[in-house]
């Protein structure tokens, strides 16, 4: 219901690629994020999702953030993991066209669940790697059968709680280019996960936020995120929020629809 509501408050307020003047938006809109611009590597992908939905296998979960809407049990079968926390064909190929535009070396990723979004996002960048975080083994150790039969090799897995996994690979690196973030989703997690990549933010980083409408927490979330000194430009495309840190951009925010 609160993402029902949303969706048409955000819709009143969002414009399509027509009405979109800056020219990096621009671009970005007409090069990158329109759906005329094919994903032909899907169909593997699109094919163990299917094999997952269809997977009556029951594991035990280890939640360590908001967790499922509507289950309360730490049982569940694949195809119902799946069919809650699995990224829409459509959202997939929206991470895939902007990983391949941006051409990070490294890839973070908060939330495996059982790799389809890594799919997309690791072979955007066959020069490159995916390092993805995951707090429940069992559910990690789907997502490496499903990189191996999608014959994905550029990707790590890291197990662990996000407070402890994420200040750890931070403090190997000097800064972050492309990080999606799709785990614990609440509002204390998100803002303590931003402050920690905002940190090692450069003028190239692109941060990219799951589910900022997804509760109320997520909504407060998302806004402190746009009105925070050290952001530019922000695009709310609804289900997932685009964060960038380059100076020589607007402090501008956008509601899109694609």
């Amino acid at each position: 219901m609160f993402e029902a509501k949303e969706y048409i408050s955000w819709r009143l307020k969002a414009h399509g690629k027509a009405g979109v003047q800056a020219p990096f938006l621009f671009r970005l809109c007409h090069e990158v994020l329109s759906q005329k611009n094919v994903v032909k590597i899907s169909a593997p992908f699109e094919k163990i999702r299917q094999n997952l939905l269809s997977d009556k296998r029951e594991i035990h979960v280890a939640d360590m953030g908001a967790g499922a809407k509507t289950e309360s049990s730490n049982i569940r079968s694949v195809s119902y993991i799946t069919s809650t926390s699995a990224k829409a064909k459509k959202w997939a190929e929206t991470l895939h066209r902007l990983a391949e535009d941006l051409q990070p070396k490294t890839i973070i990723e908060l939330g495996t669940s059982f790799g389809i979004s890594g799919m997309y996002l690791a072979s955007a960048i066959p020069n490159g790697k995916l390092i993805t975080l995951e707090g429940c083994a069992n559910i990690a150790e789907i997502a490496r059968e499903n990189f191996r039969k999608a014959n994905i090799n550029n990707v790590e897995i890291r197990i662990g709680n996000f407070d402890s996994t994420l200040p750890q690979l931070l403090k190997s690196v000097e800064s972050v280019d492309f990080v999606y973030i799709d785990g614990n989703h609440t509002e204390e997690a998100t803002l303590r996960y931003f402050s920690w990549l905002k940190d090692k933010a450069s003028e190239n980083t692109v941060l990219i936020f799951d589910d900022i409408h997804w509760s109320e927490g997520m909504k407060n979330a998302w806004k402190q995120i746009i009105d925070d000194k050290s952001v530019t430009l922000t695009v709310d495309l609804f289900q997932i929020g685009l964060v960038f840190f380059n100076p020589g951009l607007s402090k501008q925010h956008f509601n899109l629809t694609i």
